[in-house]
């Protein structure tokens, strides 16, 4: 987060999730959204790059190494799946949204490590199924699942702190 003061110029904060709660449940209904807002046809070169993703997954292993790799992995997703996104107004909020709340995913990264690279590998085995059938809103649905997932243990490491 960054704020202005007057006189002082831009301040950066920590990001918190408390502050983009209301983000993060944006971020759920874009995702059950995307495959009924003119959902654009998925492709067999999509699928290959899901594929290619999923095997660098299998390289990460220590936060202290592979923190960058991750959110490369998670970037080149995130596009991957805006192009399924036929509805401009959509695909703008699921940007917006996706990078509002990055930063806060990426400051607690280390109290989820291991169980966020399981859940990364099994999101895109998902991903790889239901983009090889076509079914966008499948996709929605399994990015949903996987908002709600973070969104979760955001909330118990918050009432943890």
């Amino acid at each position: 987060m960054a704020f202005s003061k007057n006189g002082v110029g831009t301040l950066v904060t920590e990001a918190s999730y408390n502050n983009l709660a209301d983000v993060y449940e944006m971020r759920l209904k874009v995702a059950e959204l995307m495959g009924s807002m003119t959902p654009s046809t998925c492709t067999p070169l999509q699928v290959e790059r899901l594929k290619i993703l999923r095997a660098e997954s299998e390289q990460l292993h220590s936060l202290d190494t592979d923190l960058e790799l991750l959110a490369r992995i998670n970037h080149e997703l995130h596009y991957l799946i805006g192009e399924l996104i036929g509805n401009s107004a959509l695909l703008q909020l699921y940007h917006l949204y996706y990078f509002q709340t990055t930063s806060v995913w990426y400051q607690k990264m280390h109290n989820f490590w291991t169980e966020e690279i399981q859940a990364l590998k099994d999101e895109l085995d998902e991903l790889i199924g239901a983009i090889s059938r076509n079914d966008v809103i499948a996709v929605g649905y399994i990015k949903r699942n996987y908002i709600a997932r973070v969104i979760n243990l955001l909330k118990q490491h918050n009432s943890a702190d």
